[in-house]
């Protein structure tokens, strides 16, 4: 039958083989068969089920690490369930402003348009 998916017995948490229509959250389809996803706290894995899409809630996808986070390490923001890089030399923004930094790697200085440069531009001075 088309459109129908297995589910056999060590995939889920049945006890015998059964057909349905969608997989269940943290399985993916794969060779007509739903299949777990590999990454811990999953919830939506693409059809390779070694690579997640989105993770349980309040956790967060983070592409690099294929890692489902508390919150995204510094660089990267949450938007909606997934981490985002910040723009350049950025450790933190926030899912409202991401172009906007509120704080910057060392080495980088805060400048009043939001950004990170490397040392404060022609005719300003740095204040700590």
């Amino acid at each position: 039958v088309t459109g129908f998916y297995l589910i056999t017995p060590s995939s889920v948490t049945s006890q015998t083989n059964e057909c349905t229509q969608k997989c269940p959250a943290g399985y993916t389809i794969s060779e007509n068969q739903c299949k777990k996803c590999s990454v811990e706290n999953c919830n939506d894995c693409s059809t390779d089920s070694t690579k997640c899409k989105i993770c349980n809630t309040p956790l967060i996808y983070y592409s690099l690490s294929n890692k489902c986070l508390d919150t995204c390490p510094d660089g990267y923001y949450d938007s909606n369930g997934v981490c985002q890089t910040c723009i350049v030399n950025c450790k933190k923004c926030t899912k409202t402003s991401p172009t906007q930094c509120v704080e910057c790697f060392e080495g980088s200085v805060l400048s009043l348009q939001k950004t990170c440069p490397s040392s404060c531009p022609s005719g300003n001075k740095n204040i700590k």
